[in-house]
């Protein structure tokens, strides 16, 4: 009986490094690198959402920096410096555009990240908190509210200094490139001729409101007054070059708006309104 129990023993012992020291399966081990590859997964996942996160509250925060800086700056000077003022300092792997048709009275800043190439916001004078996308793509300068006689048919939108549209004009110098749809009749008449009123701001003009008659020209046509000229293009665009009031302004002077009428033998009807931009 004891000779039995000592022989089960030994066996027991010999048979327990085998167990100890078995290796792992192929299966074991397949398992094994799936679960460190999802686990590995999930930690880029994460990582790379924190990253684009930083990224992102980095961009606003140094828009509003921008903002910040941009209206210290008008405090001391009166108008919106031309560029970055020196009181802010870009973060690492921002990079800050200014939009070209920012002037002293507005402006618009895009930040993108050197890091998240799809990252992209900007921020207006008109703003306080920063939006997704660019300037070129969303902003618009703000259009500021001009009296409109109540004779107005419809309202013109603002145009951009670099070049007008057919429903706004542009100021440069001592004259205004504008046009506006120029029917051969109005209510059946032919048109005989155009009234011009200009209701501009001052410095541009001591004088808010100055008019001109100007006939009617074909395309390719010009004419020259005493104070002014005009012409029209082949497109239709008409140009006007101004001695007075225009020719007073020398500084960027804001909004004001030029009113067309057309005249026929019954005389001249309602008004069309164009905002014009007065810059040099």
């Amino acid at each position: 009986m004891v000779m039995l129990c000592y022989n089960q023993h030994m066996k027991l012992l010999k048979s327990l490094p085998t167990a100890l020291h078995r290796g792992f399966t192929i299966v074991e081990l397949a398992v094994v690198i799936v679960v460190i590859g999802i686990l590995a997964g999930v930690v880029i996942v994460g990582y790379g959402t924190w990253n684009r996160s930083v990224a992102e509250a980095t961009l606003k925060n140094d828009l509003q920096a921008v903002l910040g800086a941009m209206e210290d700056a008008r405090t001391f000077e009166n108008s919106y410096p031309s560029s970055l003022p020196s009181t802010y300092a870009p973060s690492d792997n921002v990079n800050i555009q200014r939009d070209s048709r920012s002037n002293a009275k507005r402006f618009c800043f895009t930040a993108t990240s050197t890091t998240q190439s799809s990252l992209s916001f900007y921020i207006a004078s008109n703003q306080s908190d920063p939006k997704t996308g660019s300037c070129s793509a969303n902003w618009s300068p703000p259009v500021v509210s001009l009296p409109v006689p109540s004779a107005v048919q419809s309202a013109g939108s603002y145009s951009y200094p670099g070049g007008p549209t057919e429903f706004g004009a542009a100021h440069y110098g001592d004259s205004v490139a504008f046009g506006w749809n120029d029917p051969t009749t109005t209510g059946g008449q032919p048109i005989e001729a155009f009234r011009l009123r200009f209701d501009l701001v001052s410095p541009c003009s001591a004088q808010n409101d100055y008019v001109l008659e100007v006939a009617r020209l074909n395309n390719g046509q010009s004419f020259s007054g005493s104070n002014y000229g005009l012409s029209r293009s082949s497109t239709g665009m008409y140009a006007i070059s101004v001695s007075t009031p225009l020719g007073t302004c020398t500084v960027d002077a804001g909004l004001g708006a030029i009113y067309v009428s057309a005249k026929t033998v019954n005389g001249y009807g309602a008004e069309r309104q164009y905002f014009v931009e007065l810059q040099n």
